[in-house]
C-alpha cells in the first residue's frame, strides 16, 4: 500500500501483521511513532535482547507500580515506596551520597486520542449497482452498535445517514425501518429490515386471521404472496418466513429427555408456538418478505377465568373461562370464541353470545372440536380494530406515500372495516390503499334464524348494513393516493437510463404495460399492470358452509347481490310463526357498490346448470352470476350477482382442496386435519363425547390424578373406533375418534 498523503487502516474486530522472514519494521521518517493499547495490555516480547535508547531526550517510565526483575529473582519495585530485594549482596558505588526528606515527581497520564471513526453511510436497497443505482432516500433507519447503543434517524435525499461519531471503531448493523407501534397496546410485530419494496405498487401486505383462529394459514398465504409477486414483478428475491419452528423441535422431546425442561413450555403451548413466525436470517432461504401478520384475539380478565388467575381450574390439563370455553396457557383465545362472530359492524360493540335453548339444541349436533355456550363481551374486536387503525396512522405519519394493502379473512374482515371507520370518523385520516375481504360473515339480509338464535340481540336492518358498507367503501376508494406513479417503479426511465426514483420494487422485466404470470403449464402470460390503490375486493366462496349458517348468510358465501329486498312487517301475525308483511322495498346493493370501485370474485367447486358443467374459472371477464348454486333459492333476477373483478390473464380453475385431511370433491365436503390447537380444544371441551384418558405406564400417580383423571366427565367412556389418532400430551396418552362433524371446507 502506498499513499502520497495519509493512509488509515481501521478494523472493527482485529488486525494482524506477520512477517515470515526478514523482520518487520515500523519507521516514522518524521514526526513521532505512537504505539497504544487503549483498552488493554501492550506486550513486547523478544527471544533475544530488548534495546530502548533515546539519543537526545529522556527515558520516562510511568505506571502505578514499576517492577524490574532479574533472572535470579532479584528485583526493584517502585510504587508505594521503593523495595529492593535479592538473595545476594547489594552494592552501592558512588563518588558521594546525600540523604534528605521525602520527595516525589509527577508524570501526566496519556490521554488516548482514538483513531477517527466519524462516518456517514449511504443506504441502498438490494439490487443496487453502479450502473443501476437504487438509493434509499428519505428512509427511516436504525444503526445498532456492538456496545448496545441504538441510533435512529432518516436518510437525506442522497440516501446518507446522519454523521455517526465515536472514539473507536465498532461493528454497526444498519436496518432500513418501517414503523411499528410504540403505544401501550402490545401486539405481534416484527422488525422490517432493509429490503426491496414489494408492491405493484403495494409495499406492505397485512393479513388478519378470522374468528377462533391463531393464524393457522399464514404460512401458505405468505408463501403464495412471495411466489406471486416474484413472478408478477420480475423478481427472484422475495422469500417467506417460517412458522412453528420451535414447536416442531419441541415435539421431539419427552419428560425422559434431560433437556425436556427447556422445551416443555413450548411443547405444551401450541396456541403461542404452533404458528409463531420466525425469519430466516442467513443462507439462500433468507427471509425477504412484504408480509406482516396481524394477530388478535381475546384474553380473559382474572374474574373471567374459572377458579381465578391464581388458582385456575383445568379440564384435562386445559384452562377454561367461567362458562366452560377452553383458554390457552395464557388464558387467551386466538380470534376469540367462534359464536361471537358478527354479521355487521355495530354488533362488535355488543355483549357476547348468550346461551339459550336454541343454542343447546345446536350444540348437541356439534363435534368434539366445537363448543358453544355463553361468550365474553365483544369489546376485544373493537380493541383489535383500534390497533389496526393506530398501525395505519403511524405508518402514514412516518411515510405518507407508503402503500398499505390489507387482506382479511372471516371476522378479520369485520375488524378491518371497523378500523377504516375509526380512521375516517375519529382522525379524519386516509384509509388503507386496498382492502381484500375473504369469506366475510358481513350480511346484507335479515335472516329469521338470526333472531331465533339470539332473540335478545340488537336487530340491525338490511338498509343499515348496506349503507354502512357503502360508506366505508367510499372512505377507502374515494381518493386513491397518486404517489408513486406506476411509471416511477420501473428500473429504467428509458433503455440505458436509470430511474432516479426507482427504489427496488420491481425487476428489469417489469413495466406498467408488461406484468407477467406463469400458468400451470409453464407458459408465461403478460398483461397491462393495474393500480389497485383505492379499491375494495370481496372474495366469496359458495362452499363456505360456515358463513352460510342459517343465522349468518354472509356475503362471504353469497356475494353481494345487485339488489336486496327489504320487507317491513306489522306486529300482527297470520299464525304463530308468520307475521303479516306491511310493505316491501328494493334496495340497490351491488348496483351502487360497483360504481364505488368495489369488486367481487367468485370461487366455487361446482355450479350446477351453468358454464356447461365445466369448472367456473376465477378471473373471467365481468359477468352476471345467477346464484343457481343455492338450489334455486336465490336465482331470481333480483338476487343476481355482478362478478366484476378485473379479468386475470389467464383465468384459472380454483384449488379448494388445500391441506384437507380427507379430500373432498365437487359434491362432497372434505374434512380438515386437526392441528395441535384443535386437539387441545377437544381436550378442554366439557361436552366432548368420544374421548377417554388412560395413564401411561411411567406416569407419576400424582400427575395423573392432579388434572387429567379429575377432568374426565362421565361422557368420556365411549367405545373407540378402529381408526385411532394418538397424541402425547403431558404425561398422558389421549385417544380420540376421528372428527365426524368437522366438515368445513378448506377455504374456511
Amino acid at each position: 500500500m502506498t499513499s502520497g498523503q495519509r493512509l488509515n487502516a481501521t478494523a472493527g474486530q482485529g488486525m494482524n501483521l506477520f512477517a515470515r522472514g526478514e523482520g518487520l519494521k515500523a519507521v516514522a521518517g518524521e514526526g513521532p511513532l505512537l504505539l497504544q493499547a487503549q483498552a488493554d495490555t501492550l506486550t513486547a516480547n523478544a527471544q533475544k535482547d530488548i534495546k530502548l535508547t533515546s539519543n537526545e531526550g529522556q527515558f520516562v517510565a510511568m505506571a502505578k507500580t514499576i517492577r524490574l526483575v532479574a533472572e535470579d529473582g532479584s528485583y526493584i519495585e517502585i510504587g508505594n515506596g521503593v523495595t529492593i530485594g535479592t538473595n545476594g549482596s547489594i552494592k552501592l558505588l558512588s563518588a558521594s551520597h546525600q540523604w534528605g526528606g521525602p520527595s516525589t515527581q509527577q508524570v501526566s497520564q496519556t490521554p488516548f486520542n482514538r483513531a477517527p471513526t466519524d462516518q456517514q453511510f449511504r443506504l441502498h436497497v438490494p439490487g443496487h449497482t453502479d450502473e443501476t443505482p437504487a438509493i434509499a432516500a428519505n428512509r427511516s433507519y436504525r444503526i445498532s452498535l456492538d456496545d448496545g447503543r441504538v441510533i435512529e434517524g432518516k436518510s437525506d435525499a442522497n440516501g446518507l445517514t446522519n454523521l455517526l461519531k465515536d472514539d473507536m471503531a465498532r461493528i454497526a448493523k444498519i436496518d432500513i425501518l418501517k414503523p411499528t407501534l410504540r403505544g401501550s397496546i402490545a401486539f405481534e410485530s416484527r422488525k422490517l429490515q432493509a429490503r426491496r419494496n414489494s408492491g405493484g405498487p403495494s409495499r406492505r401486505r397485512y393479513f388478519l386471521h378470522g374468528v377462533n383462529d391463531p393464524g393457522g394459514n399464514y404460512d401458505h398465504i405468505e408463501k403464495g404472496l412471495c411466489e406471486g409477486l416474484n413472478e408478477r414483478l420480475s423478481r427472484v428475491d422475495l422469500k417467506p418466513g417460517e412458522y412453528g419452528v420451535a414447536f416442531q423441535k419441541a415435539l421431539k422431546y419427552t419428560h425422559k429427555d434431560p433437556d425436556f425442561a427447556q422445551w416443555r413450555e413450548t411443547k405444551y403451548d401450541p396456541d403461542t408456538y404452533l404458528y409463531k413466525r420466525t425469519e430466516i436470517t442467513d443462507g439462500p432461504g433468507k427471509t425477504h418478505s412484504m408480509f406482516i401478520p396481524f394477530y388478535w384475539g381475546y384474553r380473559a380478565s382474572p374474574d373471567e377465568i374459572k377458579g381465578g388467575e391464581k388458582n385456575p381450574v383445568t379440564l384435562r390439563g386445559q384452562y377454561q373461562d367461567k362458562h366452560g370455553n377452553r383458554l390457552s396457557k395464557h388464558f387467551a383465545k386466538g380470534g376469540g370464541m367462534f359464536n361471537n362472530a358478527t354479521t355487521n359492524i355495530p354488533a362488535m360493540f355488543d355483549p357476547g353470545w348468550l346461551d339459550n335453548t336454541a343454542n343447546q339444541v345446536a350444540s348437541a349436533k356439534m363435534s368434539d372440536y366445537q363448543y358453544s355456550t355463553e361468550s365474553p363481551h365483544r369489546h376485544y374486536f373493537v380493541l383489535a380494530a383500534k390497533r389496526l387503525a393506530m398501525l395505519i396512522h403511524e405508518i402514514r405519519r412516518v411515510d405518507p406515500n407508503e402503500t398499505i394493502s390489507i387482506m382479511a379473512h372471516s371476522q378479520g374482515t369485520m375488524i378491518t372495516l371497523l378500523s377504516q371507520a375509526f380512521l375516517v370518523e375519529d382522525s379524519k385520516e386516509r384509509c388503507a390503499d386496498c382492502v381484500i375481504m375473504v369469506d366475510t360473515p358481513y350480511g346484507v339480509s335479515e335472516p329469521v334464524l338470526g333472531d331465533i338464535a339470539q332473540p335478545s340481540a340488537t336487530p340491525y336492518t338490511s338498509r343499515g348494513k348496506i349503507n354502512t358498507l357503502k360508506n366505508i367503501v367510499k372512505a377507502v376508494t374515494g381518493n386513491p393516493w397518486p404517489s408513486p406513479k406506476l411509471d416511477e417503479l420501473k428500473v429504467e426511465q428509458q433503455p440505458g437510463t436509470p430511474n432516479p426514483k426507482y427504489q427496488g420494487r420491481t425487476g428489469h422485466g417489469w413495466s406498467p404495460a408488461q406484468a407477467s404470470r406463469r400458468d400451470k403449464d409453464g407458459s408465461i402470460h403478460t398483461f397491462q399492470e393495474r393500480d389497485n390503490r383505492g379499491k375494495v375486493y370481496l372474495y366469496f366462496c359458495t362452499e363456505d358452509t360456515t358463513v352460510d349458517l342459517p343465522n349468518i348468510k354472509g356475503i362471504g358465501t353469497h356475494g353481494v347481490p345487485d339488489t336486496v329486498e327489504e320487507g317491513w312487517f306489522s306486529d300482527k301475525k297470520n299464525s304463530i310463526w308468520k307475521p303479516i308483511q306491511k310493505s316491501k322495498a328494493v334496495l340497490p346493493a351491488m348496483n351502487e357498490l360497483k360504481n364505488l370501485r368495489f369488486y367481487q370474485r367468485l370461487w366455487t367447486k361446482k355450479v350446477s346448470g351453468i358454464n356447461n358443467g365445466q369448472p367456473v374459472l376465477v378471473g373471467t371477464t365481468p359477468a352476471h352470476y345467477d346464484g343457481t348454486y343455492d338450489a334455486g333459492l336465490i336465482s331470481k333476477d333480483i338476487e343476481k350477482r355482478w362478478i366484476n373483478g378485473e379479468a386475470i390473464v389467464p383465468p384459472y380453475k380454483p384449488n379448494l382442496y388445500g391441506d384437507e385431511g380427507i379430500k373432498g370433491d365437487p359434491n362432497t365436503s372434505g374434512r380438515d386435519k386437526p392441528d395441535y390447537v384443535s386437539r387441545d380444544t377437544l381436550l378442554g371441551n366439557p361436552g366432548a363425547k368420544d374421548i377417554r384418558v388412560v395413564a401411561m405406564p411411567d406416569v407419576p400417580k400424582d400427575v395423573f390424578d392432579g388434572g387429567y383423571q379429575k377432568g374426565r366427565s362421565q361422557k368420556s367412556s365411549a367405545t373407540i373406533s378402529k381408526t385411532i389418532d394418538f397424541k402425547l400430551l403431558g404425561h398422558c396418552l389421549v385417544r380420540r375418534i376421528p372428527a365426524k362433524g368437522l366438515t368445513r371446507s378448506a377455504v374456511e
